[in-house]
């Protein structure tokens, strides 16, 4: 009986520990834990452009909160959401092929590359040319940004 007792207590304190993990979901800008700024992630998908969520279409998946324009998208999502979630937890494709995580809030900026969805955090205002730069060099950001997202994903859910 005691052996059982050490058994659950193992298993319990291993399911707290993942819910309890910090998640790799850019949340900036939410204090409410809302994905991506409420951007709806499959509208960067099906509509090419970049359209907020609204409330009532919401799900909860990998810790955070994503906010969809209607009941298909969240439909869609649900169905795969690997498929419509956007690489690197949404967090800045730039900064994972220079091997960092930005602070700022997804804003509208993107790019789908062989049906993966890229963000980018400064939206139409780019004055570095962060865009550009990895657009131009897109294959190869990719295969960096790809090479530092395991570590850096350990960062993010570290905390």
């Amino acid at each position: 009986m005691t052996q059982n007792r050490g058994i659950v207590a193992a298993f319990l304190l291993a399911a707290c520990q993942s819910v309890l993990a910090g998640s790799f979901i850019n949340t900036n800008g939410s204090s409410e834990g809302v994905a991506i700024n409420g951007f709806d992630t499959v509208a960067f998908h099906t509509e090419k452009k970049a359209v907020k969520g609204k409330p009532e279409f919401t799900f909860e998946w990998q810790g955070a909160k994503w906010r969809f324009t209607s009941e298909q998208n969240l439909q869609l999502f649900k169905g795969d959401p690997e498929k419509y979630a956007p690489q690197y937890g949404g967090n800045c494709a730039m900064g994972m092929a220079d091997g960092y995580i930005s602070k700022k809030p997804a804003n509208g900026l993107f790019e789908i590359v062989d049906g993966k969805l890229y963000l980018f955090p400064d939206g139409n205002r780019d004055p570095y040319g962060t865009y550009n730069d990895w657009r131009r060099l897109a294959k190869r950001n990719i295969a960096d940004g790809d090479r530092n997202w395991s570590k850096l994903k350990a960062q993010l859910e570290a905390r």
